[in-house]
């Protein structure tokens, strides 16, 4: 539904980003994207929605390049959830998710029943709607990393694609929204891709698992495929062990103690120090 064709990216006269990525989101899936900070992940992402232009390379949204569809058209196809918002006007968290209608012609203040019933339901999908009738300023990390999903579902797009959504989550809540991912992707047949840097939850919930690493692809394909010992330890640099979940049979992965592979002192050593 949505890929990128050998995409390259720079920001300035700095060194390239990304350099000749390819990847592709289809229909029914959830692909992860992953890798070390400073990989690209979030370029990537960006690229995808069309935030950002390739210096080279191409983005297609149904086989159409995406910089000569409409931004208004694009957006009622895409939706993104970036890392985080800053939230200037002293909206409700449905106002605020209401917004995510703007694409479907009309403003705020002159919703449709439908419009509300849109931002409802998904308030009510993330766990949201407890608080729809509070201001965003009154809402902790949580609260409105939860709210800015439901705005993207608002749009009701076939496309989603999500900057780090369970950055701010606790553990109940991000696996509520992954599994909410799921849902759509499989229920609804939705494209989705989720940045991440947690390698357990892209195992759990992800069909595919791209890897990134100095702005390339380091592999690409199932958790099985992807998530293992050698590859991890020479994305990441550090090493790892790979054994099953015993309840769901992913891969799961469990850092190895040992030296530091930045250079940072080993714990022993640093108390040395301070005595």
């Amino acid at each position: 539904m949505i890929r990128a064709e050998k995409v390259s990216f720079r920001y300035g006269r700095s060194a390239p980003v990304l350099r000749d990525v390819s990847v592709d989101v289809a229909a029914g899936e959830v692909l992860a994207i992953a890798g070390p900070n400073g990989s690209g992940k979030s370029t990537l992402i960006a690229l995808l929605d069309g935030l950002l232009a390739p210096a080279s390379g191409r983005v297609l949204l149904d086989d159409r390049p995406l910089h000569e569809i409409p931004r208004r058209e694009v957006a009622r196809s895409v939706g993104f959830v970036a890392q985080s918002a800053e939230f200037h006007f002293p909206l409700t968290v449905l106002e605020y998710v209401l917004q995510g209608r703007f694409a479907h012609g009309h403003l705020l203040g002159f919703e449709s029943d439908r419009d509300v019933d849109a931002a409802n339901r998904a308030l009510q999908m993330t766990g949201a709607k407890p608080f729809a009738a509070r201001r965003l300023d009154e809402l902790s990390g949580g609260e409105r990393q939860r709210v800015m999903v439901a705005r993207a579902l608002a749009q009701e797009p076939r496309v989603l694609l999500l900057d780090e959504p369970t950055a701010n989550l606790d553990i109940a809540h991000q696996i509520r929204i992954l599994a909410l991912l799921r849902s759509l992707a499989h229920g609804c047949r939705m494209a989705v891709a989720v940045v991440t840097h947690d390698l357990n939850l892209a195992a759990e919930f992800a069909d595919r698992v791209v890897l990134l690493a100095d702005g390339e692809v380091r592999g690409c394909g199932t958790p099985r495929e992807i998530l293992t010992p050698e590859r991890i330890e020479s994305v990441f640099g550090t090493p790892v062990l790979v054994d099953a979940n015993p309840v769901t049979g992913a891969p799961r992965i469990t850092v190895l103690a040992g030296s530091d592979p930045h250079g940072a002192l080993p714990a022993e050593q640093i108390g040395e120090q301070h005595q």
